[in-house]
């Protein structure tokens, strides 16, 4: 059986993280694997560090000659399943597939594939084997916007996570002085940073130490997320407590440096920084969308707050303060279930069960 998963450029982002985590296994696949790409990026040289083969076919002309010549490929590899990363991958996939016996696979990243045109969806999700969604609510969410009778194809595949990067043995956090918080995500619409500066001016204004480091990116595009939240800290005097680190590739050894984890989010398909928080057994923080319902168990391994209050936020916080200990030791408890859950191990035997059933499939 012979995977070839199908990617655009090679850049930092969920979908490419995952797929890298998944080749760094490739001599212990339990399938044969390929990569088809158009572009490189920055994290082209973690994927070519893998031993899966790595095809780029990049488009030079028109799409109709990409097309073609993907399909060349897909045959000349003896390609079984193409597993898209993309709704527009999918639909490349499945037209120059046709009247072939590869079958096409789409993982769905996020809800933005939700807003298509309806005929656009429907060609999609009927022509595809089975959509990957990464959690119940966004499955949930994609029926609830119309099934287009593939219900029964729509499945979920939590994201793996590759823990190897992970230090669990020896977690540091902080002995004496301020509590080392933080949150890891890009600043851009879907996150609420924001709301995590006020929960901070509230801890300022209550005579609570605390250093907090928020670790993620000013997207161009969205500078103005990145912005208003600077000029909040300088407003009210927060810029000595509040750090912003940009983007970095050391999160496995930041997050081991933390006392908690605090995340605010307005919209989330799965949320890997919060499972890796978790997994890493660090007190954590997370606003109550439904898919952190889901992930943290109904709250049962993670603190919980209602979107949007900061007051709750904070109320929950002093809570942890009061009974730390407590609170850390559970979370150390929880971790590995987490990570046995959320494993890129368990990821790959779910992908590849999915996988055996469609190839027996008429």
């Amino acid at each position: 059986m012979k995977i070839a998963f199908f990617l655009g450029a090679l850049n930092r982002g969920g979908a490419e993280t995952l797929l890298a985590d998944v080749f760094s296994h490739g001599d212990e696949l339990p399938f044969d694997a390929v990569c088809l790409y158009r572009n490189e990026g920055d994290m082209s040289d973690a994927f070519h560090r893998t031993s899966v083969p790595m095809l780029r076919l990049a488009r030079k002309h028109s799409w109709l000659l990409y097309g073609l010549r993907l399909r060349k490929l897909l045959l000349s590899q003896k390609v079984d399943i193409v597993h898209a990363q993309s709704a527009f991958n999918a639909t490349l996939a499945i037209l120059f597939t046709a009247f072939t016996r590869i079958k096409v696979v789409v993982t769905m990243h996020g809800l933005s594939f939700a807003s298509a045109h309806p005929l656009y969806k429907r060609f999609v999700f009927r022509h595809s084997r089975r959509i990957i969604c990464v959690s119940e609510s966004e499955r949930a969410e994609y029926l609830r916007r119309g099934s287009y009778g593939v219900a029964d194809r729509m499945v979920v595949v939590h994201n793996g996570i590759n823990f190897s990067k992970f230090d669990y043995a020896n977690p540091q956090g902080t002995n004496d002085g301020p509590l080392r918080l933080c949150m890891v995500g890009n600043f851009v619409p879907e996150k609420n940073q924001l709301l995590i500066c006020q929960f901070l001016k509230m801890l300022a204004s209550n005579g609570h130490p605390f250093d907090f480091y928020f670790i993620g990116r000013k997207v161009p595009a969205y500078a103005s997320c990145y912005d208003r939240c600077v000029a909040y800290c300088e407003q009210n005097g927060l810029s000595g407590h509040v750090h912003f680190m940009g983007g970095r590739d050391d999160v496995p050894e930041l997050l081991r440096t933390m006392d908690a984890f605090i995340y605010s989010s307005k919209s989330e398909t799965f949320g890997i920084a919060v499972v890796e928080a978790m997994a890493v057994g660090l007190p954590t923080f997370v606003n109550d969308l439904d898919v952190f319902v889901d992930i943290t168990q109904q709250g049962r391994l993670a603190m919980l707050y209602k979107s949007g209050d900061p007051q709750e936020l904070y109320d929950k916080y002093i809570d942890f303060l009061r009974h730390r200990e407590d609170y850390r030791a559970k979370a150390l408890k929880n971790a590995p279930a987490i990570r046995d859950k959320h494993s890129i191990t368990t990821h790959i035997a779910n992908l590849h069960s999915i996988y055996t059933k469609i190839i027996f499939e008429k």
